[in-house]
C-alpha cells in the first residue's frame, strides 16, 4: 500500500514515519473531546513528552471582553446586574501574552510549571481500595502506596 502523505517537521513526533504521523494526528483530533486522548498518549508512552511541563489554557479572553448580554438575548430590558457581575468576573481574568486565559493560575505553581507526569508510576492507575480488600492477593500498582 502506499500513501501520498508528507512528513510533517513540525509534529510531535517529527522522525515517525509520515503514515504513522498521520494516523496519530487524525486520533489527536478525533478522540481529544471524547475523552480518550489520555488511553492514546499512555498506549504509545508518550506522556512524558505530550503532559510533562505543558501549560493549558482557555479561551481568547478578548471574546468575553467585548461580549454584550444585549446583543443575544432577545428582551427589551436586559439585566444589568448580570452584565456587571459579568465583566467583574472577566476583569479578574488574567491572560498569557498570546491573550488565551490562564486558567490555573492558582495550581501549577502559579500556572507556570505545567502538568507533572511520574513515568514509572502514571502509566499504570491506583487500584481503588475497595478491589485491594476484596482481594487481599492483589497489591497495589508501583508507586500509589
Amino acid at each position: 500500500m502506499t500513501m501520498g502523505v508528507a512528513n510533517d517537521p513540525n509534529f510531535e513526533f517529527a522522525s515517525l514515519n509520515p503514515v504513522i504521523q498521520e494516523i496519530r494526528r487524525e486520533r489527536k483530533v478525533e478522540l481529544a473531546c471524547e475523552g480518550f486522548r489520555r488511553d492514546d498518549i499512555f498506549r504509545w508512552a508518550a506522556a512524558d513528552e505530550l503532559i510533562v511541563g505543558k501549560i493549558p489554557v482557555g479561551a481568547k479572553i478578548a471574546q468575553f471582553q467585548t461580549f454584550k448580554f444585549e446583543d443575544y438575548l432577545p428582551e427589551a430590558a436586559p439585566d444589568l446586574s448580570r452584565q456587571e457581575k459579568f465583566d467583574e468576573r472577566v476583569a479578574a481574568l488574567e491572560a498569557d501574552a498570546n491573550g488565551y486565559v490562564k486558567i490555573f493560575k492558582s495550581t501549577l505553581n502559579g500556572g507556570t510549571e505545567g502538568f507533572k507526569f511520574k513515568v514509572n508510576r502514571d502509566y499504570l492507575l491506583p487500584i481503588p481500595p475497595d478491589q485491594l480488600t476484596i482481594n487481599p492477593k492483589m497489591k497495589q500498582n508501583p508507586g500509589w502506596n
